[in-house]
């Protein structure tokens, strides 16, 4: 019985050696493979450490450039908040002044209207003005002097036309003070000095122009409105008339 458990004992002892040896086998060839392979692996940790290096001086840079950025930014936003604020100014003085100017944009259509309406007016007198002649005063020497008696019983001279109030003129007629309290013989007619100021206009026009004829020239542009065309193409009929010695 003792021989039996012995052989039993020895059968597994054999045993055991054998899974030893074969384990012992496959770590060795585990560890040679590893010898050939740890040159391979020191350079792939060598590379992941190179590489977490890398990863963390980015990680240095992004934090420093999000800081630069977060404070330009900031400066971005206050300049606009300020752009924001001179926009609102500039556009509440815009609407301002397009308020002023649709008022005043109504007053000028009713001051135009008010003149329009006046406009047959003007052209009438400025008509009245060219047609009527411009008189002369007599020098004393040839004025007829009248008998003492006679001209004591000479009836009053009636009012002219042109006393009458200041209503038959424009409402925006000017009084020339001065004018008013010179002589009469030295004040100028109105037909004159309306004739005068048309005819500086035309001789400006005609050196303007040089040598071209008094047919072919144009209306200046400094003459607006109708009357005053009208009174300019008068000016100029009159001038080819006394060019042509009075024949038209």
């Amino acid at each position: 019985m003792s021989e039996v458990l012995a052989l039993l004992l020895d059968m597994l002892i054999v045993g055991l050696l054998a899974a030893t040896i074969f384990f012992t086998m496959r770590l060795y060839s585990s560890l040679s493979s590893f010898r050939e392979h740890r040159d391979d692996f020191e350079r792939v940790v060598g590379k992941l450490i190179a590489s977490i290096s890398q990863a963390e001086q980015a990680i240095k840079n992004l934090k420093h450039v999000g800081t630069l950025e977060a404070e330009s930014l900031e400066v971005m936003i206050r300049e606009a908040k300020a752009a924001a604020d001179d926009l609102k100014m500039v556009n509440e003085a815009s609407n301002n002044m397009a308020n002023r100017l649709e008022e005043l944009a109504g007053k000028n259509r009713k001051i135009a209207e008010g003149m329009d309406s006046k406009t047959p007016y003007l052209a009438r007198q400025q008509k009245r003005f060219i047609e009527e002649p411009e008189l002369e005063p007599e020098p004393a020497s040839v004025r007829p002097v009248a008998p003492i008696a006679k001209a004591s019983t000479a009836p009053a001279p009636t009012p002219q036309a042109k006393d009458k109030p200041a209503e038959s003129f424009p409402s925006f007629f000017i009084q020339d003070r001065e004018l008013d309290a010179a002589p009469l013989a030295q004040r100028p007619s109105s037909a004159g000095k309306m004739r005068e100021g048309f005819v500086d206009v035309f001789e400006a026009q005609k050196e303007e122009w040089g040598d071209i004829s008094d047919d072919d020239m144009p209306i200046p542009p400094a003459l607006q409105s109708q009357a005053e065309r009208e009174l300019y193409e008068a000016l100029l009929k009159n001038r080819r008339k006394a060019a042509n010695g009075g024949r038209t």
